[in-house]
């Protein structure tokens, strides 16, 4: 099977997503996002994958389609946005790839935990039912979020999955990757925090103390807003489905 654009790309289906959140934030926030970019307005930064790149590009194109003076081709309604990244192994903002002893010894400990050994001993039929079947070790709930989230990008796209999947519950994957994106703030150090793209969601709102499991969909989006009589809103959305 070829995948269009190559591994890890950006799909058409991700342009749209990304360009439908860019309308939407605009509809939400026209009158605190002002109507013209300028610079010192709005910084934008973006983890090292193109894909992310490339999705922060879409995004600004809804949000700040040039007007006026700022239209340089009447048959191009866009304009250059500058999206700025650091390294993957610098960063310690987004995707927080940088080294941290603590955090990893930590996590291994998490991992090694009766909690997560009970989940894994729980499951070890599904993991050989799924190893024997793709040919990869799967023998933890870490690998089964990767085969997860493969299967589910095959679904959205409308491809045929493998016949073996039909004996499988994508309910009860979904919430073993979901379980296991929640590990890496299972403790209040870990907490203080690390992660990134879907990971970053999930490490915000269960340090906020959300308790549901959740596996945030494409293109989702947490906003924070503080009004001006001090009064904390949130307002969380874990995939707009601005696509059916």
């Amino acid at each position: 099977m070829t995948w269009s654009g190559g591994w890890g790309q950006l799909t058409n289906r991700g342009k749209l997503e990304m360009y439908l959140l860019g309308l939407k934030l605009k509809e939400l926030y026209g009158n605190f996002i002002p109507e013209y970019y300028y610079h010192k307005d709005v910084k934008i930064l973006s983890s090292y994958a193109d894909r992310c790149l490339m999705s922060a590009e879409i995004l600004l194109a809804a949000l700040f389609p040039p007007k006026g003076n700022q239209i340089w081709n009447e048959n191009l309604l866009w304009q250059p946005i500058p999206v700025h990244y650091v390294p993957r192994s610098e960063d310690n903002l987004i995707v927080m790839k940088s080294k941290c002893k603590k955090y990893d010894e930590e996590f291994a400990q998490v991992l090694k935990s009766e909690t997560f050994q009970s989940i894994n001993a729980e499951n070890q039929q599904l993991f050989q039912y799924l190893t024997k079947h793709t040919g990869q070790l799967i023998d933890n709930i870490g690998s089964v979020e990767q085969l997860y989230n493969t299967l589910e990008i095959e679904l959205l796209h409308n491809l045929t999955l493998p016949s073996w999947t039909q004996n499988v519950s994508f309910d009860h994957m979904k919430y073993l990757a979901a379980r296991y994106l929640e590990a890496f703030t299972e403790t209040d150090y870990m907490k203080r925090m690390k992660g990134a793209h879907d990971l970053t969601l999930v490490n915000i709102l269960k340090t906020l103390g959300y308790k549901p499991v959740l596996k945030p969909g494409f293109g989702a989006s947490f906003i924070l807003e503080m009004r001006n009589n001090s009064e904390i809103i949130v307002t969380i959305s874990t995939g707009l489905q601005l696509i059916d």
